[in-house]
């Protein structure tokens, strides 16, 4: 397979880049996140991923290379680890804390604190 260049890939359908969005458990237990072409490792390193095919990333760190292929909810690396996605919505982008606006927080909130009081308000903010 050929592997295709972070700037090469970055004209491609975001559609490709972003099915491999989101939080990922390692068999260590540990998490690490996705975003676009970017691995944000659980020490907060970052590595630039380049693209195999459409299921196929390479990405390497301290001086390896590895390769994953994303089957449903998973990524099955060649080393034998296995990643399952955490987030139920595939495809989610993640954004750091700092670029959330403060109306986005404060609503999450609000919908947590009504419906904690049972009036089921807090569901109908979620749904939008």
């Amino acid at each position: 397979a050929r592997l295709v260049p972070a700037d090469e890939a970055a004209a491609k359908p975001k559609k490709v880049t972003r099915r491999f969005d989101g939080r990922w458990r390692t068999g260590v237990n540990t998490v690490e996140r996705i975003s676009g072409l970017t691995l944000i490792w659980s020490d907060n390193q970052k590595s630039t991923m380049a693209l195999a095919g459409e299921d196929k990333i390479t990405v390497e760190k301290d001086d390896q290379i590895f390769r994953a292929t994303l089957s449903k909810d998973k990524l099955i690396w060649d080393d034998g680890d296995v990643w399952e996605r955490e987030d139920s919505a595939a495809g989610a982008k993640l954004v750091p804390r700092e670029e959330v606006p403060a109306e986005a927080t404060a609503k999450s909130k609000t919908a947590v604190k009504r419906d904690r009081h049972g009036d089921g308000a807090g569901a109908k903010l979620r749904s939008r």
